[in-house]
């Protein structure tokens, strides 16, 4: 009965194993994004789509200043389009994504289209926002405390 037992447990490993292998980065819209681990590294992945003919490219931290001449080469010479195909890679691969400033995929795509539109500056030098920390500690704080209040007043043990 024992060696039954355990067959069942290898059988669901090795097939974990084998699509953990199968897993590509060289196209991250290729990976079936399960977890969460995966949909920040498919995202990841999409970051390291670097151009070349870019003097600007976007990074984890989500800053792109660009002004003056350099503004017209940016929307004008494949960079701004270079950079919105990145964004909507990082969007496909983990639709919740934020950058180390706070910017969420939205913020950094409306800013690049208002900055080419209208030709002015663009700068997604944002200030991080403690909202965001204050949100993602408040919700698995009040669960975990909400789950252990039912167990104690149950006694499920």
């Amino acid at each position: 009965m024992e060696n039954y037992r355990l067959r069942f447990l290898w059988l669901p490993l090795g097939f974990f194993l084998l699509l953990l292998v199968c897993a590509k980065a060289e196209n991250p819209l290729k990976n079936i994004n399960l977890a969460p681990f995966w949909q920040w590294r498919s995202a990841w992945d999409c970051l390291q789509n670097v151009s070349t003919n870019c003097a600007t490219n976007l990074h984890l931290n989500g800053v792109l200043n660009i002004n003056g001449s350099a503004l017209t080469d940016f929307c004008t010479g494949g960079c701004a389009e270079h950079t919105h195909n990145v964004l909507t890679c990082i969007y496909y691969a983990k639709r919740d994504f934020w950058f180390a400033n706070g910017a969420t995929v939205k913020n950094l795509t409306e800013t690049i289209h208002h900055g080419c539109s209208t030709n002015t500056s663009i700068n997604t030098d944002f200030k991080s926002s403690a909202m965001r920390v204050y949100q993602n500690l408040l919700v698995p704080l009040v669960s975990s405390i909400a789950t252990m209040l039912i167990v104690n007043i149950f006694h499920i043990y």
